[in-house]
């Protein structure tokens, strides 16, 4: 039987003499989830900065946290896979590639190959399929980009705006993959339009 997951944030935000951050738009990985942005104590009250100093520590410390947790589960399934006498288990050699609400991300995934090298389970096989060098879009990153994005403003405001929401203006997603994935999402939703209709015409015996 699987075993729930928790999940758990704690946000700290203390004086510190430790000196301002280079950049107060981009958080420092510290370690493992824990990402820090020193900001001016001399706005402390001044509302906007914490706030955006917040957002901007909060965002990458998620992506971090979801990637790890993936990469994890991925090598456990994996390590279930060891029935070959020898076999082990082997970081594949790409990484999986993730476009979600929380911004874009990359975790790595495990294979298992047997004695001769050879691959008998691959890290992929238990994530949702993707071709070439897609990006994985999240039901968040449909809901965000195309539903609420790209159908109401241009691919370019919806692109800026998007990445910006996200704290990724740097690395966020592209024009382009914005543009694919509303063709694409609007090919399938023709396609269901039209099997509705045979299927309702079938259905009260008419002929095309």
């Amino acid at each position: 039987m699987a075993r729930n997951l928790e999940v758990s944030i704690r946000i700290e935000m203390n004086e510190t003499d430790a000196p301002l951050s280079a950049n107060s738009e981009k958080a420092e990985a510290i370690s493992s989830g824990h990402f820090r942005l020193v900001l001016d104590g001399a706005k402390s009250l001044d509302i906007d900065a914490p706030e955006n100093g917040l957002l901007n520590t909060s965002y990458p410390a998620i992506r971090q946290a979801l990637a790890t947790y993936l990469a994890d589960e991925v090598k456990k399934c994996q390590i279930k896979m060891l029935s070959i006498p020898n076999s082990q288990v082997v970081c594949h050699r790409t990484r999986y590639r993730v476009d979600g609400e929380v911004g874009r991300f990359e975790f790595e995934t495990y294979d298992v190959r047997d004695t001769d090298g050879r691959i008998v389970f691959h890290g992929f096989g238990a994530l949702p399929i993707r071709t070439g060098k897609q990006w994985y879009q999240t039901a968040g990153f449909k809901e965000n980009a195309i539903l609420h994005g790209v159908l109401d403003r241009s691919y370019r405001k919806t692109a800026v705006a998007f990445n910006i929401q996200r704290r990724q203006v740097k690395g966020g997603t592209p024009l382009s993959t914005l543009r694919d994935a509303a063709e694409t999402l609007g090919v399938g939703v023709m396609a269901a339009i039209e099997d509705e209709t045979r299927r309702t015409f079938v259905e009260h015996q008419f002929t095309n």
